[in-house]
Parts: C-alpha cells; structure tokens; sequence
C-alpha cells in the first residue's frame, strides 16, 4: 500500500483549506499566549487585530468555497481586498509580538509569501490558480494548531454562509475553537449522500483525528466517530480502508503511551527516533502516532530552553511533517530542514539535516528515465553541504 502522504498526490490541485489565513489566525494568537508577558499598551492591538483577522475570514471562506459557480469581478475584488488586509494585519501582529519559535517564523513567511502569490495571480488574470493557492496547503493549519493545544473563545460567526457545517468548521477551526470545529465537521460528513475519497472529506476526518489527539486527549470519542462512519453504507470502500487503519492505529498509540501525558525530552527523542524512519512510506495505521507525536515536537520545541537541541526538534519535526504531509507549491518538511542546516550549522544534527533534504530532493526529481535535478537545486544543494560540512560541526564529526 503507498504512504499515506503519496496516495494524496491525485488530489493536490483541489486542495480546500486556504491554509495561509488558518496559519494567521492559529499561530498568531498562539505566539500572543505562549510569549513572554506583554505590557498592557501591546495586549489590546494584538487582540483588536485578531479579531479583525476572523472578521475578515468570514468573508472571504464563502468565496474561496463557492465551487458551484464562477468567481465574479465583484467576488474577484472583495477577495482582492481581504488579502491587502490579511497581509497589513500580518505586520501589525508580527510587529507587536515576536514569535518565540523557529517555527512560528516558518509559518509566517509560508503566510506571507501563499497570500502574496495568490493575490499576483488573481490580479494576472489566473483566477484559477489564484484560488487553488488559496485553498493549498491543507497541513499548515495542522501543523500550527499543534504548535498550540489552547482553545479560545471568539465571536460565533453570524453571516449566512455560515450555515453550511464545512464553512463554519472552517472558520471555528482556524479562530481554535476545537470543540465546536469537531462538531461542525462531523455534521457536514454525517449530511453528505456519498463520503468519496476526495480532499474536502479527508481534511475534515484528517480534522476530527488532530482535534482528538492533539487538543481533547480523547482517542475513546474519535474511534466511536470513526466507528460510525466506517459502518456506513455511503462510504467509499478506500475511505473505509484508510477510517479503519485509523482506528487500529489509535489503539496501538494507546499501548505505546499516554496521550494525556507530555514526555520528557528524552523520552520524546526515544520515540522520535523508534517512530519516524527516513526515507520510509508508513501505513495508515501509523497515522494517529504520528500525529500525537508532532504536536509534542512542536511542545517541546517551544518550550525549549537549550539552543543546542533547536536542531534536533526541527530534525525531527521535518521528518514527521514528511510523513503525515505532500504539498503541491511548498513544503514545510523543507523550510525545517533549512532552517537547521543555515541557523544551527555548527551543530552536529545539520549534517543529518542535509543529508535527509538531499535524498528528498533526489527522490522528487527521479523517475523511471533517471535522476534530473534542475541546475538551480543542485546548485542549492552543493552551498548548502559545504556550508555544513565544512564548520565546526565537520571537524567535531
């Protein structure tokens, strides 16, 4: 059976979740709640413009998900100016409160540089492409949201749009309002006529299993939900497949540890090193481990003290984005690996950083008539293996 990241590949063009905006509304608050203690004059802009942040996505989800008819000049606009908005919000929160995290950093420049692109191609006349930029990068929103395990409290959404379960799980879930985002997902699949095994409906299981593990610490409640659905007779019979695995999976997770507990770093590297294998596909079965164990990379990451492990948990979080993820226009597995290799270049985990960015690489680019990398990448990667191999951390080796 392929990996459960590569049997997505058909889909990547359709992905839903406009994940730059989710990756805003997620990590920006999360950055204000894990920050060191801000003074009263900073407390009030931050919250003002999160909330002017969700305001501004209640408008726009009903654009991005209107895939029964075709976006209007007047639709087209209002988009238009929801992202000029997003993207001044953006450094109004990053001004105001630093991100702790590398890899709160990541996600802002992925936010930046998705609204961006697809502000330019709406604007060229590639409406299309505009919009599928829009809708990609399903995981960034999951991989912020296990940066921050916190649930908050935001205005319920009051337009109309929001009638529909997909849409308002949409909003609830990116403004991290978990229990209610769980709800909504599961109406939405509990109302369609046949569960396909398309994107829309994966992301929303996909949503159901991170807020189990992740943020309720609940595996009982998602296995009953994945239960249900699994005995359905509308369900496509590879969904089925892929449901039940979960639900295996869970199980295991639960012989192997606690969820409710946060290991201690050490413990967290054991599994890391046990569940995460380089250059592995992994079945679906082992979905839920990873999902729980991602999110307490990114715990331990943020809460990280010694500069010295830095790289080891962007190592390691690479890797289990690799294995739960495939992005069509960006890769946050690669952003990591980067980020080890040029910021913490003298530390010995550089060096696995790049070998494990180099053999990606050379899979990407491979096929049945050979190995083609592009001169730009080989060049990329030749600065980037001297740059590693040849400081501190080559002569320690």
């Amino acid at each position: 059976m392929k990996s459960f990241a590569l049997r997505q590949l058909p889909a990547l063009r359709q992905c839903l979740l406009p994940a730059a905006i989710a990756t805003l509304l997620t990590c920006a608050s999360a950055v204000h709640a894990e920050s060191a203690p801000v003074t009263d004059n900073t407390a009030e802009p931050v919250t003002s413009t999160m909330h002017k942040l969700a305001g501004d996505v209640e408008v726009l989800l009903p654009l991005i998900y209107q895939f029964d008819k075709a976006t209007t000049p007047a639709d087209k606009a209002l988009i238009n100016e929801q992202i000029t908005k997003l993207l001044a919000d953006i450094d109004t929160v990053a001004a105001t409160v630093a991100p702790r995290a590398d890899t709160y950093q990541i996600s802002y420049q992925a936010l930046a540089t998705q609204l961006q692109q697809a502000q330019q191609e709406l604007a060229s006349g590639r409406t299309q492409y505009g919009m599928t930029l829009l809708r990609s990068a399903t995981s960034v929103c999951a991989t912020c949201h296990t940066q921050d395990d916190r649930a908050t409290q935001w205005m319920a959404p009051t337009s109309d749009a929001m009638k529909d379960p997909y849409i308002a799980g949409e909003y609830l879930f990116m403004t991290r309002q978990y229990d209610a985002a769980f709800e909504a997902y599961a109406s939405w699949l509990s109302q369609q006529k046949t569960l396909s095994y398309e994107e829309r409906t994966r992301s929303a299981f996909e949503r159901l299993l991170l807020t189990s593990l992740q943020m309720q610490k609940s595996p009982t409640s998602i296995t009953e939900v994945l239960t249900e659905f699994t005995n359905a007779d509308n369900i496509n019979g590879m969904l089925r497949t892929d449901l039940s695995d979960w639900i295996i999976g869970i199980a295991e997770l639960q012989q192997l540890t606690d969820i409710t507990v946060h290991p201690q770093p050490d413990v967290l590297k054991t599994l890391a090193t046990e569940w995460l294998r380089s250059g592995k596909r992994e079945p679906e079965t082992r979905r839920p481990q990873i999902v729980w164990l991602r999110g307490e990379l990114y715990r331990a990451l943020i809460n990280e003290t010694d500069r010295t492990m830095i790289a080891d948990w962007l190592y390691w979080l690479a890797l289990s984005d690799r294995a739960l993820e495939y992005r069509f226009f960006y890769s946050l597995a690669d952003m990591y690996l980067r980020q080890c290799m040029l910021e913490y270049t003298d530390d010995p985990m550089a060096q696995s950083c790049y070998r494990e960015y180099e053999n990606y690489i050379e899979f990407f680019y491979s096929g049945s008539s050979g190995t083609h990398i592009p001169d730009d990448i080989s060049a990329e990667l030749k600065t980037l293996k001297t740059k590693v191999f040849s400081g501190k951390a080559a002569a320690g080796s």
